[in-house]
């Protein structure tokens, strides 16, 4: 993982946690296993990662079916 990526998440994850916790416990879930989903996806676009979504595109990772 390139590492503005990598910085990229680890901010998105903090704005998260101030958010709600209870999602932030399942983002983190999410991408420490590497899975981009909807979840993850819908606030990288929210708070304006687009390299987070690029990533995910680039590297094929996106899983809509993902639990």
């Amino acid at each position: 993982m390139k590492s503005s990526v990598k910085k990229d998440l680890d901010t998105l994850s903090k704005n998260l946690y101030l958010e709600s916790p209870d999602l932030w416990i399942e983002f983190l879930d999410k991408v420490n296993s590497g899975i981009f989903d909807e979840l993850v996806l819908f606030f990288a676009t929210k708070y304006n990662y687009i390299s987070i979504v690029k990533y995910a595109i680039d590297n094929n990772l996106i899983d809509i079916n993902a639990k």
